[in-house]
């Protein structure tokens, strides 16, 4: 059930995206910069397909082709600890994929810092809008909630290699001859069905706290006095903030 409520998660995700093809072949009147259907149709429906393809590869053929792989070898008759343990008999070949699959993350994590550091930089420049400001930050908040999440992913990717690794490799007294223990203790240590379960709450959490941090920085840049001295001082350094941008450019 955990796999099939995935996938057909994955399954209405992707069809989303015929949305955006079908809101383009529907195009009936010329927008605001005046361009015919026919250039207009041809452009963004064909970005539409590329996006579509694209989630179907990565939503349901890809995760399909990889279950079929790992699971090829499954024994399903044998006990479980829970119905969304993985049976035996897939355990060399999610290893070899949660190896992968960590490699990839470090190499995406890599990436998201590189872009979170330019962000930063960018940030810092002063001769920058107040929109361009905004976006920057909003970027900074996205990597930054993105890298968290694929931080504990790869903390539970790790707990199941170290885990069943060394379940595997050292014995332990405690389970020479319970192989059925042995066996539960390896299924304990796959945490990313939980992880799933636990990704939503998460999400909240971490985007809770950025509307907070947008509510105040927000507040900040907009709650400048308007009245008195202080009004009219802070009228005349916007002014010259304004003064100094222009010459700058």
């Amino acid at each position: 059930m955990y796999f099939f409520a995935a996938i057909f998660h994955s399954i209405l995700f992707t069809i989303s995206y015929l949305m955006m093809i079908e809101r383009f072949l529907d195009y009936q009147t010329e927008c605001d910069i005046h361009v015919s259907m026919v250039p207009y149709a041809i452009v963004h429906s064909s970005i539409a397909c590329c996006l579509f393809c694209g989630m179907l590869t990565q939503c349901i053929v890809l995760p399909l082709s990889l279950l079929v792989w790992v699971y090829q070898d499954a024994d399903y008759k044998s006990p479980v600890i829970t119905a969304i343990s993985p049976p035996k008999g897939v355990e060399f070949r999610l290893n070899i994929l949660y190896i992968f699959c960590f490699l990839l993350a470090i190499l995406a994590l890599i990436l998201l810092q590189i872009v979170r550091y330019v962000n930063k930089r960018r940030e810092s420049r002063i001769e920058i809008s107040l929109s361009g400001r905004f976006q920057v930050v909003e970027n900074i908040d996205t990597t930054t909630f993105i890298s968290s999440i694929l931080i504990i992913n790869m903390m539970m990717s790790v707990i199941y290699i170290t885990g069943t690794f060394s379940l595997r490799n050292f014995e332990f007294d405690v389970f020479i001859n319970d192989n059925a223990a042995l066996s539960t203790v390896k299924l304990i240590f796959y945490l990313h069905p939980l992880f799933a379960f636990l990704m939503p709450l998460i999400s909240s959490y971490h985007l809770s706290k950025m509307r907070e941090r947008r509510v105040k920085r927000r507040e900040h840049l907009l709650a400048i006095k308007t009245k008195g001295r202080e009004g009219s001082d802070a009228y005349n350094q916007l002014l010259h903030d304004q003064w100094q941008q222009h010459f700058l450019k």
